[in-house]
């Protein structure tokens, strides 16, 4: 590095969220990406339906403090969770055609 390191005298701040619809967008896209890679990958257990959201939740709102951000921390927290959870229902959904494709056959 070139010239002299200094310190900030404030935070940074990261929104990644803009807005709800924006957030829910995104939401939509990478829980479609992720659940066609564990539905390949076929690393996805049934009882992960249940324990990831609630995991997902736990981790975000009390280990991350996501509590100290108020309603903020709560929404991106349950956020976090339904990321989660939309996952696994569309690996189920996965499953589901896969079957009725293999039926047809």
């Amino acid at each position: 590095m070139d010239g002299t390191r200094g310190h900030l005298k404030g935070d940074i701040l990261h929104y990644t969220h803009f807005d709800l619809e924006t957030t829910i967008s995104k939401i939509n896209k990478y829980s479609t990406l992720e659940a066609e890679e564990k539905y390949l990958s076929k690393t996805a257990l049934p009882i992960n339906f249940i324990l990831n959201p609630v995991a997902a939740f736990i981790q975000h709102y009390f280990i991350r403090k996501g509590f100290t951000d108020g309603v903020n921390g709560l929404i991106i927290s349950i956020l976090h969770a339904t990321t989660n959870l939309r996952t696994y229902m569309k690996m189920w959904e996965l499953k589901r055609a896969d079957r009725k494709r293999t039926r047809e056959l």
